[in-house]
């Protein structure tokens, strides 16, 4: 079979986004030309690599990062991160808005746009913020210029713009529904946060109650059957949330949610025996909400994971008021990968679910053309995981920028060997393979996504 590739991948699982062992990817001009199990004959000029039995999944995308840039690049930059996500398998990002300034403006975006330009080892996009006086902005914006539009329903040290009041979130959900645009939500009520700033780790999941997560849940899914915007609930953390949106899916509401590594391997415990290197928001939860999360990955009701990679300096999380997040887009691959072995199932079943929660259902969700599938047409990002191969994190492997790990001393399974950006090597053997950053700004088509 004669096929036009100057790029042949051979003797590999490819995720399609089920298994298909023994298969041959062919790419040409960046992008995929074939993926089967018959060999193709190719050219003279075509090259072969044999992949030694390894996974290949569409490229990594995560929609939940903070960059930091701009204004709080001591923490993080968009070389370092970007660098962490190839590490990762990650090759598209979505940015999360709440920086100094926050993007909330236009004004704001172009701007961050034109300074991370020629930053990204991956190619990225922006989410942008909602803020209680911007809604004129937010009526200019066209379907293809952010992913969505976030909104924080409570604060914390990096997010000082909250939206809580119903009737404004009904307006700005209604302007976004007749966009076609999504809106991502922080979902907890800020009226029930108790706020007494506990200078103990004992007292913070207290004071970042359970109750203030689950009433901003009922409340935007209220607000998404009134307007019909399609509305995704990130960093869903307690069983009462996942089963409130688990049931307005089964009514048609198109309200969806996002799971991440914190919630699914840590729990309040960690952060009293461990400290305030474990402190997020939402605050870690208990052991049964986290079962109840991996039950719920394992079992499909779940729409996405983003590692909600949130970089503070070591000195920042040891000092007495210390903020909320952590690093975490290098290791979600392998932890996540790591997570479902534990739970029974077996690498090809493991590999199959981080294909669609980490490549096509993104894609899906935030309108990402080109992305998220194995298949002729599509570009040509892949992610090569060794699923046999174990590793163990250390500090001294983080790109990040803040070089510290939550994960450090963890023996993690499924190791990333290998990166493909539009069908160029630039991550292998733990090393970036490209001088220069080669990412792209995405580009983001108008048009519903169906829950």
């Amino acid at each position: 079979m004669t096929i036009a590739c100057d790029l042949v991948l051979f003797n590999c699982t490819a995720f399609v986004p089920e298994p298909l062992p023994e298969a041959y990817i062919g790419i040409r001009n960046g992008t995929i030309a074939y993926v089967g199990t018959q060999k193709p004959d190719g050219t003279a000029e075509t090259a072969f690599i044999d992949m030694q039995r390894r996974f290949v999944l569409p490229g990594l995308i995560d929609s939940h990062v903070h960059f930091r840039t701009p204004g709080l690049d001591h923490k993080e930059d968009y070389r370092h991160g970007s660098m962490a996500a190839l590490a990762g398998g990650v090759t598209t990002v979505l940015d999360m808005p709440n920086t100094k300034p926050e993007i909330s403006t236009r004004a704001a975006l172009q701007e961050k746009e034109q300074t991370v330009q020629k930053l990204s080892y991956v190619h990225y996009g922006h989410h942008f913020l909602l803020t209680r006086r911007n809604l004129e902005e937010i009526k200019c914006l066209q379907a293809g210029d952010v992913a969505s539009v976030k909104v924080f329903m409570a604060g914390h040290e990096t997010a000082e713009h909250t939206v809580y009041d119903y009737n404004y979130l009904l307006e700005a959900a209604g302007i976004l529904a007749a966009k076609g645009m999504l809106m991502t939500v922080h979902a907890e009520y800020e009226p029930l946060l108790k706020r007494t700033a506990s200078m103990a780790p004992s007292g913070y999941e207290e004071d970042r109650r359970r109750d203030a997560a689950i009433r901003a849940v009922e409340m935007m899914i209220g607000i998404s059957r009134q307007t019909g915007c399609q509305i995704h609930i990130v960093h869903t953390s307690t069983e009462e949330e996942a089963s409130l949106i688990i049931a307005a899916k089964s009514k048609g509401i198109p309200v969806t949610c996002e799971v991440i590594p914190p919630h699914l391997v840590f729990t309040n415990e960690d952060l009293l025996r461990k400290g305030w290197d474990f402190k997020l928001s939402p605050p870690l939860r208990t052991r049964r909400d986290a079962a109840c999360l991996w039950e719920h990955l394992i079992t499909g009701y779940i729409d996405t994971i983003g590692s909600d990679h949130a970089p503070h300096t070591r000195t920042e999380k040891n000092s007495s008021s210390p903020p909320a997040g952590m690093p975490g887009v290098q290791e979600m691959v392998s932890v996540i990968f790591s997570g479902f072995i534990d739970r029974g199932l077996n690498p090809e079943q493991a590999a199959a679910l981080i294909a669609k929660y980490l490549s096509q259902r993104p894609a899906e969700l935030f309108h990402i053309p080109g992305k998220g599938r194995l298949a002729q047409g599509f570009d040509a990002d892949l992610t090569v995981l060794e699923p046999f191969a174990t590793f163990v994190m250390t500090d001294e492997k983080a790109f990040s920028k803040c070089k510290w790990s939550i994960y450090t001393g963890q023996s993690l399974r499924g190791e990333v060997q290998m990166v493909f950006l539009n069908g160029t090597v630039v991550y292998a053997n733990n090393v970036i393979q490209t001088e220069q950053p080669t990412g792209r700004k995405i580009t983001l088509e108008s048009r519903r996504c169906t829950v």
